[in-house]
């Protein structure tokens, strides 16, 4: 049964024998890789069309990422520590 445990080597390797007949006598084994393998997502807006951006609202949008002022674990603002 699958409950015990089996600690003489004879007996163990007469189990993993009969295991591994019994796993290659089916005709097909597919074992499906997680990652490359897996079905396609079906978004629910995948026809919705992505909006243009323009250069300058590109820009805008970097300009005010980079004017976020962040604090290091000393509670300084990185940007005034580059004034020292």
């Amino acid at each position: 049964s699958s409950e015990q445990i089996i600690r003489e080597p004879g007996k163990m390797c007469e189990l993993a024998a009969e295991f591994y007949e019994d796993f290659f006598k089916k005709n097909e084994v597919v074992r499906p890789h997680p990652y490359t393998d897996t079905p396609l997502i079906e978004f629910d807006n995948e026809d919705e069309n992505i909006p243009e951006v323009t250069l300058n609202e590109l820009i805008e949008t970097i300009h005010a990422k980079r004017k976020k002022k962040s604090l290091d674990a000393h509670m300084v603002s990185q940007t005034s520590c580059s004034t020292f």
